[in-house]
């Protein structure tokens, strides 16, 4: 399980959350993430333990 939460860049807006099982989708969310400059968190699942990285 991937979770990517993706900053709005205007102040004050809300942030985009995509919760997906696709590793592929993720990847492809991320590099459109850093494409565009944005900050975003991923938090993924391995069990039995959470694995975070965040990234601009």
């Amino acid at each position: 399980m991937y979770r990517i939460t993706i900053q709005h860049p205007k102040e004050g807006q809300e942030p985009l959350v995509l919760q997906t099982d696709t590793r592929n989708l993720a990847r492809s969310v991320v590099q459109l993430a850093r494409e565009n400059k944005l900050d975003y968190e991923v938090v993924t699942e391995v069990s039995p333990r959470i694995v975070k990285f965040k990234g601009l």
